[in-house]
């Protein structure tokens, strides 16, 4: 069976672009006898609110999308710590992630070009984790081995 997910950030309130990704996921799923979960994405957590939250899930019943676990128990990013961290520890045993210290402004209105991936960068404040891509999936980036392309 066939499960789909919406996974609004409750950093402000819904707007067209979710209304639009909704129609395309309850669609998809209706289409194929599929399921749609909803996960609320809320690991920004200076940004997060509540109020955003309720509204949220507010409009979307309002809009006829209620997804099909329900809105309780509710599910949220913040948690399961556990899943992600294992994700993550996978990518790390892989090979798949790298350290970079780029900053927002570095890298704005540009792709990535994996300025970081054959720095060696140890994780830490202040560094991000970028994932690996295999040469020919991107234009631009490193592949597994840390390479520059």
């Amino acid at each position: 069976m066939l499960i789909t997910r919406f996974a609004p950030s409750p950093t402000g309130y819904l707007h067209l672009g979710h209304v639009v990704n909704a129609i395309y996921v309850w669609g998809v799923a209706r289409a194929a006898g599929g399921r749609v979960l909803l996960r609320i994405e809320d690991h920004d957590r200076i940004r997060s609110r509540p109020e955003y939250e309720r509204a949220i899930l507010e409009d979307l019943e309002w809009l006829g999308f209620v997804p099909d676990q329900g809105l309780h128990p509710l599910m949220r990013e913040s948690d399961r710590p556990q899943v992600y961290e294992a994700a993550l520890e996978r990518l790390r045993a892989t090979r798949h992630v790298y350290a970079c210290d780029c900053s927002r402004t570095h890298i704005a209105g540009e792709k990535y070009d994996g300025h970081c991936c054959d720095r060696r960068l140890k994780e830490g404040r202040g560094r991000g984790l970028r994932v690996r891509i295999d040469a020919g999936a991107e234009r631009r980036g490193c592949d597994r081995a840390g390479q520059s392309r």
